[in-house]
């Protein structure tokens, strides 16, 4: 076998110890290494820019540098989701539709603040809300979701949506954290008035006592009750 040829489980293991070029020719083996790194550490950082993760994946994607890589069994990859699928080092260990979704959720607080959603107030969820999930623009009422996080923000801080427009916040997490949500008596804990009364009573009256059924009888506990003859003894001989 000619020395110079070299075998795709071979060259799979050479490019996965290789750091790659990212000013290289885009679309070429050498980007396409630097690129997977980049996707790849983006990923696991949670203070990533969303901005800067989704132009690589849309470049990565664009000029097909996946095909430039190879999978675990040293087989070129031939479509993007089958290269997001692969666990890494190979791929990227994502759903394809999930890493659309951390991009999303990685917006940066400025931008989220400039446009928050309406978020209703407390209350029993309306037949409305139960349909948009819990708040006007189907936000996911109570999640962590960034957007929810945003309206309950605009909602119960201003003071701290006017600092996350300023860009004072690098997430909107960061920003939720200075703003704990607003608190109500739950129902177990707030009492009415009648109930308070009716507790009160409760404790208060006292016990009433027995009915009165008259003064103590002399005669034997035996012979209470009993009824007294109509007639008088008879009398003998008769």
């Amino acid at each position: 076998m000619d020395g110079r040829h070299v075998s795709a489980k071979a060259l799979n293991v050479q490019t996965l110890g290789e750091r790659g070029d990212l000013s290289a020719t885009p679309g070429s083996q050498p980007w396409a290494i630097a690129m997977r790194l980049s996707v790849q550490a983006a990923l696991h950082n949670a203070e990533s820019s969303a901005g800067h993760l989704a132009q690589m994946v849309s470049l990565l994607r664009e000029h097909q540098g996946y095909r430039q890589l190879f999978d675990q069994q040293g087989q070129p990859f031939t479509l993007y989701e089958t290269f997001c699928y692969e666990p890494t080092p190979w791929g990227l260990g994502y759903d394809p539709r999930d890493i659309e979704r951390i991009i999303e959720e990685r917006k940066t607080a400025q931008a989220r603040a400039q446009q928050p959603a309406l978020l209703l107030d407390h209350g029993r969820p309306t037949t409305e809300e139960q349909v948009n999930k819990g708040a006007v623009g189907t936000l996911k009422r109570g999640s962590n979701d960034a957007d929810y996080l945003t309206a309950r923000i605009a909602r119960d801080r201003p003071d701290i949506l006017d600092r996350m427009k300023a860009g004072e916040y690098k997430s909107v997490r960061a920003a939720a954290r200075r703003s704990p949500p607003r608190t109500r008596p739950s129902p177990s804990s707030d009492v009415t008035c009648r109930q308070r009364r009716a507790v009160s009573t409760l404790v208060t009256k006292p016990t009433p006592p027995p009915p009165w059924r008259g003064p103590p009888s002399a005669t034997n506990g035996s012979q209470r009750g009993r009824k007294k003859p109509r007639h008088g003894p008879r009398r003998r001989g008769r």
